[in-house]
């Protein structure tokens, strides 16, 4: 009871809360003097020696910090040249993984669901999806444990399922849909270990960070471990394991509500609703030379303080990057990143995610009978689904909308997410659920978002950000098919049955062409991977093969 309790404390002080920033002030992105912040880091990172800013943190120390940072002042007082950088990287780093692949005990080659697949082109790829599963799993070295210091990994005590390519450590949202596929593939110890690797992380650290490796601890990323923890439950109705770690789980919702709320004021009230906000100092380091050109438009030091915290906070947000975040001077969305001011968002999906939380908390404290936390969590569940309806509900367009604090008004652009409160169950009893899935439908079709082949674009603005249009992005299919169905809506099934079949089309035919699975695909071109963005597309990849498990197994199976 202790965290709901914390937490209707932390609602109703934050209720009257204002933030302001005194950029001058901020602190590191994390402790490490090599890994997130300090001379060696911007040498390295500025020299230009590597085309990835994540190679570089990703590096293990071959000796300790203090002789590290020693060695580099003693050879840095006149400066250095490109190959004296790489000179020092090559006698004090080197390329050695903090993680090994490990067998998966639990992995079934021939599931069930298997054989139940109508369809033989799908049920012949779902049996080579499933081999992808071995690939993806790892855990960490032992001598992670014993040298920590010489590594930016996050340890944790299990394994875990890796996205693929470049990002070769756990991510928190990811695995929401990673969970998922494992669950249908009855991966169920894998599952379980992979959501306890956050328990722990939220019981040692205080929050699930962004993902495994040091640098991420200045930020997280979309709040999943409440339904990820329901999720599980509801495949194996394990009492005494929520029972066991329920109250962690609240642990981390509390966080997002002390550290991530703001107060809305419209013109029906004032309302505590959450934003990605992550107050760090300098560029991210695993994207330092990146960040250090993008706030180098601007002179003003504060400036340039304020966008390495906004870039921070929209990475929080997941979509790394998107016009979704990005102003011009009249408040539009916008594709130049030095104008990126995520914290001024209230997003619909974000609080979606929470509310989704608050609900799922309050449940599993019901079933397991501590009915006094149940009753508090449901009242802050309810109280979100109010905060929503009043401030992200657009009676003009009939559809949630983003808001944006400064000018107090929602965010016109389109975007799918928008739909995210039917997913989450986080909408007004007093308005006819199906007559609101009619409305995401009809806001989906007008603004023309349902028309590719490829699947639902991530919004309708052509720029180079990944997280825009034409990409197409797995999460986003799966919140807006299970936001369309199940409520008896004729039309919207049929859309939300059309996005699957065009999403598992899209990811057969770029399977049979490249044998690989990547983290997004082209709206446009059914197969084609998507582009963008700040890194090369990736293969792997853990939430594109849980989503299509989910998929697979709701859609294509004989009735």
């Amino acid at each position: 009871m202790q965290y709901a309790l914390v937490l209707l404390l932390l609602v109703t002080i934050l209720a009257g809360c204002s933030y302001s920033i005194e950029y001058g002030n901020l602190p590191p992105p994390c402790d490490s003097q090599i890994f997130c912040y300090g001379d060696i880091l911007e040498a390295i990172q500025l020299s230009g020696i590597f085309s990835d800013s994540k190679t570089f943190v990703d590096l293990k120390l071959k000796k300790t910090v203090p002789i590290t940072l020693e060695a580099f002042k003693d050879i840095s007082k006149d400066g250095l040249d490109r190959a004296e950088i790489e000179e020092f990287v090559q006698t004090h780093f080197e390329n050695v993984e903090a993680i090994e692949q490990v067998e998966l005990t639990d992995f079934k080659r021939n599931q069930t669901f298997l054989n139940e697949i109508c369809n033989a082109t799908v049920q012949a790829f779902t049996r080579q999806l499933i081999e992808i599963w071995p690939e993806l799993s790892r855990k960490v070295k032992d001598e992670v444990y014993d040298n920590p210091e010489q590594y930016s990994f996050i340890p944790v005590p299990n394994h875990f399922i890796i996205p693929g390519g470049r990002f070769r450590e756990y991510y928190y949202w990811d695995s929401y849909w990673v969970i998922e596929g494992l669950l249908i593939s009855e991966m169920y110890d894998t599952a379980r270990q992979i959501i306890e690797n956050f328990l722990y992380l939220v019981e040692t650290i205080g929050f699930i960070p962004n993902g495994g490796r040091v640098y991420y601890l200045n930020r997280s990323q979309p709040p999943l471990l409440a339904s990820m923890v329901s999720l599980y439950y509801n495949y194996t109705k394990d009492v005494a394991w929520v029972e066991k770690h329920i109250d962690v789980v609240a642990k981390e919702l509390a966080f997002w509500l002390a550290n991530k709320t703001t107060t809305v004021q419209t013109e029906n009230g004032n309302y505590t609703l959450a934003r990605y906000y992550v107050p760090y100092s300098g560029p991210r380091p695993e994207s330092y030379a990146e960040d250090f050109e993008t706030a180098s438009v601007w002179t003003d030091l504060d400036q340039r303080q304020k966008t390495y915290v906004e870039l921070k906070s929209g990475a929080e947000s997941g979509w790394d990057f998107s016009s979704r975040w990005i102003f011009d001077e009249s408040g539009n969305a916008n594709d130049n990143l030095s104008g990126i001011e995520a914290s001024r968002i209230i997003p619909v999906d974000l609080n979606s995610f929470l509310c989704h939380g608050f609900r799922k908390v309050a449940e599993l404290y019901e079933i397991i009978d501590q009915n006094v936390d149940s009753n508090l969590w449901y009242g802050v569940y309810k109280s979100w689904v109010e905060a929503v309806d009043s401030v992200l509900w657009n009676s003009d367009e009939n559809i949630w909308l983003d808001f944006d604090i400064q000018l107090k008004r929602h965010r016109r652009a389109a975007y799918p997410t928008h739909v995210t409160p039917l997913w989450a169950g986080c909408h007004s009893p007093e308005k006819d659920k199906a007559e609101l899935v009619r409305h995401a439908y009809n806001y989906l079709t007008e603004r023309g978002l349902l028309a590719y082949l490829g699947g639902l674009p991530t919004s309708l603005l052509n720029t180079t950000q990944q997280w825009d249009f034409p990409n197409a992005w797995p999460p986003i299919q799966h919140l807006v098919v299970y936001s369309l169905v199940g409520n008896g809506v004729q039309e919207a099934e049929e859309a939300a049955h059309s996005i699957v079949k065009k999403w598992i089309d899209s990811n057969i035919l770029g399977f049979i062409d490249s044998g690989e699975m990547y983290e997004k695909y082209d709206a446009e071109v059914p197969g084609q991977y998507g582009g963008g963005g700040e890194y090369t597309v990736q293969s792997g990849f853990g939430w594109t093969n849980g989503i299509a498990f989910k998929f697979i197994y709701d859609y294509y199976r004989c009735e």
